[in-house]
């Protein structure tokens, strides 16, 4: 804008002088004020970009040092971030789908949970957990009762099995003959026995004479007795016994 006045003002500066004059004293003036304007005003080459360049690179620096987080902090919180969040939908999923009172009761005295692969008061053998019970009821009741625990009546497939099975039911209400009834059935096809999940029986351990095809008697029973323990037999399902259930048991550690 200053080069522009002092442009004005050498135009003007002597109206009597000829055009010629005018235009040569003008050009000449122009010149002389434009270097001068030059001199005056224009800086030493580099002092002006030196300048602004130790402005913004403190500037740069200390916003820098102020916001910038440390390598890595972002990415890693970030992380820690996301994986919270998964293992709070993952325990807030077991809470709403998993019996986590009932297999990780809180320890006495603290405030930590034990959880264990079977439910408490049940017994492990291997991958299956076995509950048995104190009470008495007829064949069909027995088999709900199990399956209020998620669970159903108790299906042998194997002499450990069996073996498991016999040293741990006990003689009750003073019987000779103490029965537990088992998932084992032929009220579909007479002679025919299938388990509780519909496959059939392949291997058994009836006592002598037992699982024929008498009337009525399509449940089939463990005893627990000195003279046939652990033997099978087929009993009316209106009987009254106590029962064993089985359930999966919860995976453990490898």
């Amino acid at each position: 804008m200053s080069d522009e006045v002092c442009y004005s003002t050498v135009i003007f500066a002597n109206p009597g002088t000829s055009a010629n004059d005018v235009k040569k004293e003008e050009e000449t003036t122009y010149a002389q004020v434009m270097t001068a304007g030059s001199v005056q005003t224009v800086p030493p080459t580099g002092s002006t970009e030196k300048k602004e360049e130790e402005e913004e690179i403190p500037y740069a620096d200390v916003r820098s040092e102020q916001t910038a987080p440390p390598p890595g902090t972002l990415k890693e919180k970030t992380e820690a971030e996301a994986e919270r969040d998964i293992l709070n939908q993952t325990y807030t999923m077991l809470l709403q789908y998993f019996p986590v009172e009932s297999y990780c009761p809180v320890q006495p005295g603290t405030q930590e949970r034990m959880c264990g692969r079977c439910l408490p008061g049940w017994r492990l053998l291997e991958s299956s957990c076995y509950y048995f019970s104190t009470e008495r009821k007829n064949w069909t009741d027995s088999r709900a009762g199990c399956r209020k625990l998620d669970a159903d009546l108790v299906i042998i497939e194997n002499l450990a099995e069996q073996t498991f099975i016999n040293e741990t039911i006990v003689s009750y209400d003073g019987q000779t003959w103490s029965h537990y009834w088992i998932g084992a059935t032929d009220t579909v096809n007479e002679t025919v026995w299938v388990w509780v999940d519909y496959t059939l029986m392949t291997t058994s351990y009836w006592a002598s004479t037992e699982g024929n095809n008498t009337p009525d008697e399509d449940c089939g029973t463990i005893i627990k007795s000195q003279q046939q323990s652990g033997k099978w037999y087929d009993n009316s399902c209106s009987n009254s016994y106590r029962w064993i259930c089985e359930s999966r048991a919860l995976k453990g550690p490898d």
